[in-house]
């Protein structure tokens, strides 16, 4: 199986491109690395698996290879240089200016559901449990068992172990530690309250012997 490396500021798009000259490619690439997402997050370095049945354009092929398609912005340096000329212009000494790098983020990111453990979320986004130690770092948790409110961002890095099995079984049926209160009691609540002559109920209608329902707003003891 033939294979393609990410170029750093590439997105699926530009890799699907890239390889075949044709963007038909874009959901046979996907289905053969498995991804569960039209755009899936790449790093520089990260290796696709090339589908054997994609679709190629030679003439956009050989354009490509000269001007290949990247999404990598960089930051407007036309002020920048413009500084350095005034700076220079004024007698200043030469220096060079502090360019900072642009660091991709590499994380993909799980959204944690109502009740939803650490633990789940590990299980939820990998399908191994071994990846514990990982979500933690790359989330800066100071703790093993963190507190999580649904709607929270868990970061999960690119270099975790999918069990992709498991993976797939839990996106159906996910894990989750939620547990709802006993209704028994709550019921037995209830009927400890209705069996007390104080408490009344308004009823607010009832089948007459017509069999028509009528509302007559009568008080009753229950």
């Amino acid at each position: 199986m033939a294979n393609y490396i990410i170029k750093s500021g590439e997105c699926i798009s530009d890799a699907v491109e890239n390889i075949f000259g044709d963007i038909t490619n874009w959901s046979a690439t996907l289905d053969e690395n498995l991804f569960t997402s039209w755009t899936p997050t790449l790093y520089a370095g990260q290796i696709l698996n090339i589908p054997t049945e994609g679709t190629n354009n030679p003439a956009n092929i050989q354009a490509l290879s000269e001007y290949p398609a990247n999404n990598y912005s960089v930051p407007d340096i036309n002020e920048q240089i413009a500084e350095i000329f005034e700076q220079m212009e004024g007698g200043m000494s030469a220096f060079v200016p502090n360019f900072q790098p642009i660091v991709a983020d590499t994380n993909t990111y799980f959204e944690a559901l109502s009740g939803m453990q650490i633990s789940d979320v590990v299980v939820n986004s990998t399908g191994a449990i071994e990846n514990w130690d990982s979500i933690l770092t790359a989330g800066n948790y100071d703790t093993w068992t963190p507190k999580l409110i649904a709607g929270q961002k868990i970061a999960i890095p690119a270099s975790v172990t999918m069990n992709l099995n498991n993976f797939r079984a839990l996106s159906i049926y996910p894990a989750n530690n939620y547990s709802v209160p006993d209704v028994d009691s709550q019921i037995n609540s209830i009927f400890e309250r209705m069996s007390n002559p104080n408490v009344w109920i308004l009823q607010t209608g009832r089948w007459n012997g017509a069999g028509i329902w009528t509302i007559d707003g009568e008080w009753l003891t229950v």
